[in-house]
Protein backbone atom coordinates (compact mmCIF):
# COMPACT_ATOMS: atom_id res chain seq x y z
CA UNK A 1 0.00 0.00 0.00
CA UNK A 2 1.53 3.39 -1.03
CA UNK A 3 2.09 6.08 1.73
CA UNK A 4 -0.36 8.72 -0.12
CA UNK A 5 -3.56 6.30 -0.40
CA UNK A 6 -4.59 2.95 -1.31
CA UNK A 7 -5.50 2.84 -5.14
CA UNK A 8 -9.00 1.01 -3.83
CA UNK A 9 -11.53 1.49 -1.21
CA UNK A 10 -13.43 -1.85 -1.72
CA UNK A 11 -16.95 -1.64 -0.01
CA UNK A 12 -18.26 -4.95 1.03
CA UNK A 13 -22.08 -4.65 2.81
CA UNK A 14 -23.63 -7.23 4.96
CA UNK A 15 -26.78 -7.90 6.50
CA UNK A 16 -26.60 -11.81 6.55
CA UNK A 17 -25.21 -14.24 9.01
CA UNK A 18 -21.29 -15.43 8.04
CA UNK A 19 -22.08 -18.09 5.80
CA UNK A 20 -20.62 -16.78 2.41
CA UNK A 21 -18.52 -13.92 3.89
CA UNK A 22 -15.41 -15.37 5.01
CA UNK A 23 -14.67 -16.40 1.39
CA UNK A 24 -16.14 -13.03 0.06
CA UNK A 25 -13.15 -11.73 2.00
CA UNK A 26 -10.33 -14.12 1.20
CA UNK A 27 -11.15 -13.84 -2.35
CA UNK A 28 -10.21 -9.93 -2.10
CA UNK A 29 -6.94 -10.13 -0.10
CA UNK A 30 -5.61 -12.70 -2.57
CA UNK A 31 -5.68 -9.76 -5.36
CA UNK A 32 -2.38 -9.21 -7.48
CA UNK A 33 -2.76 -5.58 -6.59
CA UNK A 34 -2.69 -5.09 -2.93
CA UNK A 35 -3.10 -1.68 -2.54
CA UNK A 36 -5.96 -0.66 -1.09
CA UNK A 37 -8.75 -1.22 1.77
CA UNK A 38 -11.84 -3.21 2.55
CA UNK A 39 -14.77 -1.55 4.01
CA UNK A 40 -16.83 -4.39 6.03
CA UNK A 41 -20.33 -2.54 6.21
CA UNK A 42 -22.36 -4.59 8.62
CA UNK A 43 -25.69 -2.95 8.19
CA UNK A 44 -27.69 -4.32 11.23
CA UNK A 45 -25.81 -7.85 10.70
CA UNK A 46 -25.86 -10.17 13.58
CA UNK A 47 -23.04 -10.53 16.19
CA UNK A 48 -21.21 -13.29 14.70
CA UNK A 49 -21.33 -11.90 11.57
CA UNK A 50 -19.27 -8.34 12.86
CA UNK A 51 -17.05 -10.87 15.04
CA UNK A 52 -16.27 -12.95 11.79
CA UNK A 53 -15.36 -9.49 10.16
CA UNK A 54 -13.37 -8.13 13.07
CA UNK A 55 -11.48 -11.27 12.93
CA UNK A 56 -9.92 -10.90 9.23
CA UNK A 57 -9.42 -7.03 10.57
CA UNK A 58 -7.29 -8.50 13.37
CA UNK A 59 -4.83 -10.18 10.98
CA UNK A 60 -4.72 -7.64 7.97
CA UNK A 61 -4.71 -3.91 8.69
CA UNK A 62 -6.50 -3.19 5.30
CA UNK A 63 -9.97 -4.68 6.84
CA UNK A 64 -12.17 -2.34 8.49
CA UNK A 65 -15.21 -2.90 10.14
CA UNK A 66 -18.38 -0.45 10.48
CA UNK A 67 -20.62 -2.62 12.94
CA UNK A 68 -23.69 0.03 12.30
CA UNK A 69 -27.47 -0.87 13.49
CA UNK A 70 -29.63 -1.47 10.70
CA UNK A 71 -30.51 1.16 8.08
CA UNK A 72 -33.31 2.36 5.63
CA UNK A 73 -33.88 -0.09 2.69
CA UNK A 74 -30.16 -1.65 2.26
CA UNK A 75 -28.49 0.46 4.49
CA UNK A 76 -27.03 2.64 1.32
CA UNK A 77 -26.68 5.86 3.58
CA UNK A 78 -23.81 3.71 5.37
CA UNK A 79 -22.22 3.38 2.28
CA UNK A 80 -22.14 6.80 1.49
CA UNK A 81 -20.60 7.60 5.05
CA UNK A 82 -18.27 5.18 4.50
CA UNK A 83 -16.75 6.59 1.46
CA UNK A 84 -16.21 9.78 3.59
CA UNK A 85 -13.73 8.29 5.12
CA UNK A 86 -12.35 6.72 1.56
CA UNK A 87 -8.76 7.26 1.10
CA UNK A 88 -8.64 5.32 -2.39
CA UNK A 89 -8.26 6.73 -5.82
CA UNK A 90 -10.87 4.23 -7.00
CA UNK A 91 -14.39 2.41 -5.54
CA UNK A 92 -15.29 -1.42 -6.26
CA UNK A 93 -18.10 -3.51 -4.76
CA UNK A 94 -18.22 -6.98 -3.74
CA UNK A 95 -21.52 -8.71 -2.22
CA UNK A 96 -20.93 -11.10 0.49
CA UNK A 97 -21.67 -14.18 -1.24
CA UNK A 98 -19.77 -13.50 -4.51
CA UNK A 99 -16.12 -14.25 -5.41
CA UNK A 100 -13.16 -12.02 -7.07
CA UNK A 101 -10.69 -14.02 -9.05
CA UNK A 102 -7.21 -12.39 -8.33
CA UNK A 103 -7.11 -10.29 -11.35
CA UNK A 104 -10.15 -8.58 -10.65
CA UNK A 105 -8.60 -5.20 -9.61
CA UNK A 106 -6.35 -5.62 -11.64
CA UNK A 107 -8.64 -4.95 -14.62
CA UNK A 108 -10.69 -2.79 -13.20
CA UNK A 109 -7.55 -0.49 -12.26
CA UNK A 110 -6.91 -0.52 -16.00
CA UNK A 111 -10.45 0.48 -16.72
CA UNK A 112 -10.78 3.23 -14.39
CA UNK A 113 -7.44 5.08 -16.12
CA UNK A 114 -9.43 6.02 -19.31
CA UNK A 115 -13.22 6.11 -17.40
CA UNK A 116 -14.96 7.63 -14.50
CA UNK A 117 -17.93 4.59 -14.19
CA UNK A 118 -17.09 1.34 -15.73
CA UNK A 119 -17.18 -2.87 -15.46
CA UNK A 120 -16.13 -5.63 -15.78
CA UNK A 121 -18.21 -9.02 -17.55
CA UNK A 122 -20.92 -9.46 -14.97
CA UNK A 123 -20.83 -13.95 -14.95
CA UNK A 124 -22.63 -16.40 -12.41
CA UNK A 125 -23.06 -19.66 -11.68
CA UNK A 126 -26.25 -21.00 -13.11
CA UNK A 127 -27.72 -22.98 -10.29
CA UNK A 128 -29.64 -25.55 -12.17
CA UNK A 129 -26.37 -26.84 -13.94
CA UNK A 130 -23.68 -24.91 -11.93
CA UNK A 131 -22.35 -23.40 -15.48
CA UNK A 132 -21.25 -20.31 -15.75
CA UNK A 133 -23.49 -17.28 -18.01
CA UNK A 134 -23.06 -14.41 -18.40
CA UNK A 135 -24.49 -11.21 -18.66
CA UNK A 136 -23.13 -8.76 -21.90
CA UNK A 137 -23.28 -5.22 -21.44
CA UNK A 138 -21.70 -2.42 -22.88
CA UNK A 139 -22.25 1.14 -21.14
CA UNK A 140 -19.91 2.73 -23.47
CA UNK A 141 -22.70 3.73 -25.67
CA UNK A 142 -24.62 6.22 -24.82
CA UNK A 143 -27.78 3.93 -26.48
CA UNK A 144 -27.37 1.33 -24.09
CA UNK A 145 -26.92 3.25 -21.20
CA UNK A 146 -30.39 5.06 -22.52
CA UNK A 147 -31.86 1.62 -21.50
CA UNK A 148 -31.07 2.02 -17.67
CA UNK A 149 -32.38 5.19 -17.85
CA UNK A 150 -35.60 4.42 -19.84
CA UNK A 151 -36.89 1.05 -18.01
CA UNK A 152 -36.35 -1.61 -14.80
CA UNK A 153 -33.45 -3.01 -16.86
CA UNK A 154 -29.85 -3.70 -15.23
CA UNK A 155 -27.48 -6.48 -16.57
CA UNK A 156 -24.29 -5.15 -14.11
CA UNK A 157 -24.35 -6.27 -10.27
CA UNK A 158 -22.45 -4.29 -7.47
CA UNK A 159 -19.52 -7.44 -7.57
CA UNK A 160 -18.29 -6.05 -11.03
CA UNK A 161 -18.87 -2.07 -10.89
CA UNK A 162 -15.71 0.53 -10.22
CA UNK A 163 -15.84 3.48 -10.36
CA UNK A 164 -13.29 6.96 -9.78
CA UNK A 165 -13.79 8.68 -5.90
CA UNK A 166 -13.64 11.93 -7.09
CA UNK A 167 -16.46 11.35 -9.83
CA UNK A 168 -18.65 10.18 -6.73
CA UNK A 169 -17.89 13.07 -4.94
CA UNK A 170 -19.56 15.31 -8.13
CA UNK A 171 -22.62 13.78 -8.24
CA UNK A 172 -25.39 15.95 -7.02
CA UNK A 173 -26.72 12.68 -4.27
CA UNK A 174 -24.38 9.58 -3.23
CA UNK A 175 -25.44 5.86 -2.10
CA UNK A 176 -29.04 6.70 -0.48
CA UNK A 177 -31.86 4.52 -0.56
CA UNK A 178 -33.84 3.81 -3.25
CA UNK A 179 -37.51 4.20 -3.37
CA UNK A 180 -39.79 0.75 -2.69
CA UNK A 181 -39.73 -1.56 -5.15
CA UNK A 182 -36.71 -0.61 -6.78
CA UNK A 183 -33.62 -2.17 -7.47
CA UNK A 184 -30.84 -0.16 -5.35
CA UNK A 185 -28.36 -0.76 -7.52
CA UNK A 186 -29.97 0.40 -10.73
CA UNK A 187 -30.98 3.98 -8.48
CA UNK A 188 -27.22 4.25 -8.20
CA UNK A 189 -26.53 3.65 -11.84
CA UNK A 190 -28.99 5.98 -13.47
CA UNK A 191 -27.10 9.00 -10.78
CA UNK A 192 -23.77 8.41 -13.39
CA UNK A 193 -25.51 7.82 -16.56
CA UNK A 194 -27.19 11.41 -16.14
CA UNK A 195 -24.18 13.05 -15.58
CA UNK A 196 -23.51 14.49 -19.33
CA UNK A 197 -19.03 14.98 -18.77
CA UNK A 198 -18.63 11.46 -17.28
CA UNK A 199 -16.47 8.59 -19.01
CA UNK A 200 -17.98 5.25 -18.97
CA UNK A 201 -16.39 2.32 -20.40
CA UNK A 202 -16.71 -1.91 -20.35
CA UNK A 203 -14.00 -4.05 -19.92
CA UNK A 204 -14.29 -7.48 -21.49
CA UNK A 205 -12.44 -9.39 -18.84
CA UNK A 206 -13.90 -12.34 -16.31
CA UNK A 207 -12.82 -11.55 -13.09
CA UNK A 208 -15.45 -12.52 -10.88
CA UNK A 209 -18.38 -14.78 -10.48
CA UNK A 210 -21.88 -14.12 -8.42
CA UNK A 211 -23.37 -17.19 -6.23
CA UNK A 212 -26.54 -15.30 -6.02
CA UNK A 213 -28.99 -16.33 -2.93
CA UNK A 214 -32.00 -15.73 -4.13
CA UNK A 215 -31.70 -17.93 -7.46
CA UNK A 216 -31.25 -20.74 -4.36
CA UNK A 217 -33.79 -22.89 -3.04
CA UNK A 218 -31.52 -25.41 -0.61
CA UNK A 219 -30.72 -24.21 3.19
CA UNK A 220 -28.22 -21.83 3.29
CA UNK A 221 -26.31 -22.54 6.66
CA UNK A 222 -24.97 -26.20 5.22
CA UNK A 223 -25.46 -26.27 1.54
CA UNK A 224 -24.16 -22.19 1.10
CA UNK A 225 -20.91 -22.45 2.45
CA UNK A 226 -19.79 -25.52 1.08
CA UNK A 227 -20.47 -24.13 -2.69
CA UNK A 228 -18.96 -21.18 -2.14
CA UNK A 229 -15.48 -22.86 -0.73
CA UNK A 230 -15.52 -25.44 -3.38
CA UNK A 231 -16.04 -22.52 -6.39
CA UNK A 232 -12.99 -20.56 -4.31
CA UNK A 233 -10.99 -23.31 -4.54
CA UNK A 234 -11.11 -23.55 -8.21
CA UNK A 235 -10.84 -20.22 -8.53
CA UNK A 236 -7.53 -20.23 -6.44
CA UNK A 237 -6.36 -22.82 -8.88
CA UNK A 238 -4.74 -21.07 -11.93
CA UNK A 239 -5.57 -23.72 -14.72
CA UNK A 240 -9.39 -24.55 -13.15
CA UNK A 241 -9.57 -20.79 -13.16
CA UNK A 242 -8.71 -20.46 -16.77
CA UNK A 243 -11.24 -23.10 -17.66
CA UNK A 244 -13.66 -21.15 -15.40
CA UNK A 245 -13.00 -18.20 -17.66
CA UNK A 246 -13.26 -20.35 -20.72
CA UNK A 247 -16.67 -21.68 -19.55
CA UNK A 248 -17.94 -18.20 -19.79
CA UNK A 249 -16.66 -17.08 -22.70
CA UNK A 250 -17.78 -20.09 -24.14
CA UNK A 251 -21.17 -19.51 -22.73
CA UNK A 252 -21.18 -16.10 -24.24
CA UNK A 253 -20.16 -17.85 -27.31
CA UNK A 254 -22.96 -20.34 -27.37
CA UNK A 255 -25.26 -17.73 -26.40
CA UNK A 256 -24.23 -15.49 -29.52
CA UNK A 257 -24.21 -19.06 -31.55
CA UNK A 258 -28.15 -19.30 -30.49
CA UNK A 259 -28.26 -15.41 -31.50
CA UNK A 260 -27.01 -16.54 -34.74
CA UNK A 261 -29.45 -19.16 -35.32
CA UNK A 262 -32.14 -17.37 -33.83
CA UNK A 263 -30.87 -14.56 -36.34
CA UNK A 264 -31.03 -16.76 -39.07
CA UNK A 265 -34.65 -18.42 -38.34
CA UNK A 266 -35.55 -14.33 -38.06
CA UNK A 267 -33.85 -13.43 -41.17
CA UNK A 268 -35.83 -16.90 -42.71
CA UNK A 269 -38.83 -15.24 -40.41
CA UNK A 270 -38.76 -12.16 -41.74
CA UNK A 271 -38.06 -12.81 -45.65
CA UNK A 272 -41.52 -15.06 -45.42
CA UNK A 273 -42.63 -12.09 -43.23
CA UNK A 274 -41.89 -9.71 -46.34
CA UNK A 275 -43.52 -12.38 -48.88
CA UNK A 276 -46.32 -12.38 -46.36
CA UNK A 277 -46.10 -8.61 -46.65
CA UNK A 278 -45.75 -8.16 -50.29
CA UNK A 279 -48.71 -10.39 -50.55
CA UNK A 280 -50.74 -8.49 -47.83
CA UNK A 281 -49.26 -5.24 -49.84
CA UNK A 282 -50.94 -6.68 -52.74
CA UNK A 283 -53.78 -7.61 -51.15
CA UNK A 284 -54.38 -4.37 -49.42
CA UNK A 285 -53.63 -2.53 -52.82
CA UNK A 286 -56.66 -4.30 -53.96
CA UNK A 287 -58.57 -3.99 -50.73
CA UNK A 288 -57.70 -0.25 -51.91
CA UNK A 289 -58.35 -0.35 -55.12
CA UNK A 290 -61.92 -1.89 -54.32
CA UNK A 291 -62.48 0.60 -51.53
CA UNK A 292 -61.93 3.28 -54.12
CA UNK A 293 -64.20 1.26 -56.38
CA UNK A 294 -66.69 1.05 -53.40
CA UNK A 295 -66.25 4.73 -53.02
CA UNK A 296 -66.78 5.74 -56.49
CA UNK A 297 -70.14 3.28 -56.51
CA UNK A 298 -70.81 4.86 -53.10
CA UNK A 299 -70.68 8.50 -54.76
CA UNK A 300 -72.79 7.67 -58.37
CA UNK A 301 -75.26 5.73 -55.78
CA UNK A 302 -75.25 8.49 -53.68
CA UNK A 303 -75.63 11.05 -56.97
CA UNK A 304 -77.96 7.93 -58.43
CA UNK A 305 -80.24 8.69 -54.73
CA UNK A 306 -79.87 12.96 -55.19
CA UNK A 307 -81.43 12.17 -59.14
CA UNK A 308 -84.04 9.96 -57.53
CA UNK A 309 -84.66 12.35 -54.59
CA UNK A 310 -84.93 14.90 -56.98
CA UNK A 311 -87.06 13.10 -59.93
CA UNK A 312 -89.47 11.89 -56.66
CA UNK A 313 -89.68 16.25 -56.04
CA UNK A 314 -90.25 17.00 -59.68
CA UNK A 315 -92.74 13.98 -59.52
CA UNK A 316 -94.49 14.44 -56.52
CA UNK A 317 -94.53 18.45 -57.70
CA UNK A 318 -96.15 16.96 -61.29
CA UNK A 319 -98.29 15.05 -59.18
CA UNK A 320 -99.33 17.83 -57.21
CA UNK A 321 -99.87 20.13 -59.99
CA UNK A 322 -102.16 17.44 -61.86
CA UNK A 323 -104.18 17.05 -59.27
CA UNK A 324 -104.48 21.02 -59.47
CA UNK A 325 -105.14 20.28 -63.05
CA UNK A 326 -107.47 17.85 -62.19
CA UNK A 327 -109.12 19.79 -60.00
CA UNK A 328 -109.27 22.82 -62.17
CA UNK A 329 -110.28 20.13 -64.80
CA UNK A 330 -113.08 19.09 -62.69
CA UNK A 331 -114.00 22.94 -61.95
CA UNK A 332 -113.81 23.55 -65.78
CA UNK A 333 -115.96 20.86 -66.58
CA UNK A 334 -118.73 21.62 -64.06
CA UNK A 335 -118.47 24.82 -65.33
CA UNK A 336 -119.23 23.23 -69.14
CA UNK A 337 -121.86 21.57 -67.55
CA UNK A 338 -123.12 24.50 -66.19
CA UNK A 339 -122.84 26.41 -69.41
CA UNK A 340 -123.99 23.32 -71.90
CA UNK A 341 -127.05 23.17 -69.36
CA UNK A 342 -127.72 26.69 -69.95
CA UNK A 343 -127.08 26.73 -73.46
CA UNK A 344 -129.64 23.30 -73.67
CA UNK A 345 -132.17 25.77 -72.21
CA UNK A 346 -131.22 28.07 -74.59
CA UNK A 347 -131.47 26.22 -77.29
CA UNK A 348 -134.80 24.73 -75.96
CA UNK A 349 -136.03 28.32 -75.73
CA UNK A 350 -134.79 29.04 -79.08
CA UNK A 351 -136.70 25.51 -80.52
CA UNK A 352 -139.56 26.78 -79.34
CA UNK A 353 -139.18 30.49 -80.70
CA UNK A 354 -138.07 29.12 -83.64
CA UNK A 355 -140.92 26.82 -83.73
CA UNK A 356 -143.37 29.86 -82.91
CA UNK A 357 -141.80 31.69 -85.51
CA UNK A 358 -142.00 28.69 -87.88
CA UNK A 359 -145.48 28.53 -86.91
CA UNK A 360 -146.15 32.41 -87.36
CA UNK A 361 -144.17 32.26 -91.01
CA UNK A 362 -146.77 29.50 -91.74
CA UNK A 363 -149.61 31.48 -90.78
CA UNK A 364 -148.40 34.34 -92.69
CA UNK A 365 -147.39 32.24 -95.59
CA UNK A 366 -151.58 31.52 -95.39
CA UNK A 367 -152.43 34.95 -95.26
CA UNK A 368 -149.91 36.15 -97.68
CA UNK A 369 -150.93 33.75 -99.98
CA UNK A 370 -154.86 34.64 -99.23
CA UNK A 371 -153.89 38.02 -99.91
CA UNK A 372 -152.26 37.50 -102.70
CA UNK A 373 -154.92 35.27 -104.01
CA UNK A 374 -157.55 38.50 -102.93
CA UNK A 375 -155.18 40.90 -104.47
CA UNK A 376 -154.90 38.80 -107.94
CA UNK A 377 -158.90 38.65 -107.88
CA UNK A 378 -159.11 42.73 -107.46
CA UNK A 379 -156.38 43.17 -109.63
CA UNK A 380 -157.77 41.40 -112.62
CA UNK A 381 -161.53 41.86 -111.15
CA UNK A 382 -161.97 37.78 -110.90
CA UNK A 383 -165.10 36.86 -109.65
CA UNK A 384 -165.01 34.68 -106.78
CA UNK A 385 -166.65 31.46 -108.32
CA UNK A 386 -162.71 30.90 -110.23
CA UNK A 387 -161.12 28.30 -108.33
CA UNK A 388 -157.61 28.00 -107.11
CA UNK A 389 -156.59 26.17 -110.12
CA UNK A 390 -157.83 28.63 -112.98
CA UNK A 391 -156.31 31.26 -110.59
CA UNK A 392 -153.35 30.14 -110.74
CA UNK A 393 -153.42 30.33 -114.81
CA UNK A 394 -154.65 33.52 -114.28
CA UNK A 395 -151.71 34.64 -112.15
CA UNK A 396 -148.85 33.14 -114.68
CA UNK A 397 -150.74 34.58 -118.09
CA UNK A 398 -150.38 38.10 -115.76
CA UNK A 399 -147.35 38.05 -114.60
CA UNK A 400 -145.94 36.80 -118.49
CA UNK A 401 -147.65 40.30 -119.21
CA UNK A 402 -146.56 42.06 -116.15
CA UNK A 403 -143.04 41.16 -117.28
CA UNK A 404 -143.02 41.97 -120.66
CA UNK A 405 -146.11 44.40 -121.19
CA UNK A 406 -145.83 47.87 -122.03
CA UNK A 407 -149.89 48.48 -121.53
CA UNK A 408 -150.61 50.80 -118.46
CA UNK A 409 -153.36 48.59 -117.63
CA UNK A 410 -151.37 45.12 -117.48
CA UNK A 411 -148.41 46.56 -115.47
CA UNK A 412 -150.79 48.34 -112.62
CA UNK A 413 -150.13 45.51 -109.93
CA UNK A 414 -146.15 46.69 -110.68
CA UNK A 415 -146.90 50.10 -110.62
CA UNK A 416 -148.37 49.61 -107.10
CA UNK A 417 -145.56 47.58 -105.53
CA UNK A 418 -143.18 50.30 -107.38
CA UNK A 419 -145.16 53.25 -105.87
CA UNK A 420 -145.56 51.33 -102.52
CA UNK A 421 -142.03 50.50 -102.44
CA UNK A 422 -140.54 54.18 -103.66
CA UNK A 423 -143.33 56.16 -101.83
CA UNK A 424 -144.05 57.86 -104.91
CA UNK A 425 -148.21 57.93 -106.24
CA UNK A 426 -149.53 56.16 -108.95
CA UNK A 427 -149.73 58.93 -111.50
CA UNK A 428 -145.97 59.83 -111.20
CA UNK A 429 -144.98 56.31 -112.96
CA UNK A 430 -145.30 56.97 -116.31
CA UNK A 431 -144.52 54.46 -119.25
CA UNK A 432 -140.80 56.25 -119.39
CA UNK A 433 -139.46 55.37 -115.65
CA UNK A 434 -140.91 51.87 -115.68
CA UNK A 435 -138.71 49.68 -116.50
CA UNK A 436 -139.43 47.70 -120.19
CA UNK A 437 -136.74 44.36 -119.80
CA UNK A 438 -137.91 41.03 -118.58
CA UNK A 439 -135.01 41.09 -116.61
CA UNK A 440 -135.10 44.43 -114.94
CA UNK A 441 -138.71 44.01 -113.94
CA UNK A 442 -137.89 40.56 -112.81
CA UNK A 443 -134.86 42.00 -110.92
CA UNK A 444 -137.55 44.91 -109.33
CA UNK A 445 -139.60 42.53 -108.37
CA UNK A 446 -137.02 40.19 -106.68
CA UNK A 447 -135.51 43.64 -105.24
CA UNK A 448 -138.83 44.36 -103.73
CA UNK A 449 -138.99 41.67 -101.29
CA UNK A 450 -135.57 43.11 -99.36
CA UNK A 451 -137.77 45.93 -98.10
CA UNK A 452 -138.27 45.96 -94.30
CA UNK A 453 -141.95 47.28 -95.16
CA UNK A 454 -144.53 44.58 -94.53
CA UNK A 455 -147.17 46.52 -96.01
CA UNK A 456 -144.88 47.00 -99.08
CA UNK A 457 -143.43 43.47 -99.97
CA UNK A 458 -146.44 41.54 -99.07
CA UNK A 459 -148.31 41.79 -101.95
CA UNK A 460 -145.02 41.65 -104.42
CA UNK A 461 -143.57 38.72 -102.21
CA UNK A 462 -146.66 36.89 -103.17
CA UNK A 463 -146.09 37.86 -106.88
CA UNK A 464 -142.33 36.63 -106.84
CA UNK A 465 -143.48 33.60 -105.37
CA UNK A 466 -145.75 32.59 -107.78
CA UNK A 467 -143.10 33.55 -110.46
CA UNK A 468 -140.63 31.38 -108.94
CA UNK A 469 -143.39 28.08 -108.53
CA UNK A 470 -144.64 28.88 -111.98
CA UNK A 471 -142.15 29.99 -114.22
CA UNK A 472 -143.46 32.90 -117.32
CA UNK A 473 -143.18 30.66 -120.56
CA UNK A 474 -143.59 34.43 -122.35
CA UNK A 475 -140.20 36.72 -122.30
CA UNK A 476 -137.90 33.65 -122.71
Amino acid sequence: MSVSGPLFTVLLAVLRPPVCLPFAIQSVLAQTVDSFELFVICDGAPAETVACAEEFARCDPRVRVFALPKGDRNGEAHWHNALQDARGRYVAHIEDDDLWFPNHLEEMAKLLDTVDFGHLIHSYVRPSDSQIMVFWADIGSASYRQKFLDAMYNRIGFTFVGYRLDAYRRLPEGWAPSPPGFWPDLWMWRKFFRMPDFRFGTRAAITAIAITAHLRDYDITDNRSAESHAWLERINDPLQRAEIVEAAWRSLINECIELSNWALDLDTALAEARKHYRELDETYHNLEQSFHNLEKYRSDLEKSFHNVEQYSRDLEQHIHDLEKGRVELKRRSREIEQRNSELEERTRVLDEHNYRLEERLRQLDRRNHHMAIELIRAGFSLPWSVDDSQLIEVSREALADLLTSTSWRSTRLLRRAVRLCTGRGGNDLTADTMPSSFLERQRLIREIPKSTSWRITSPVRVIGGLLQRFPCKGGR
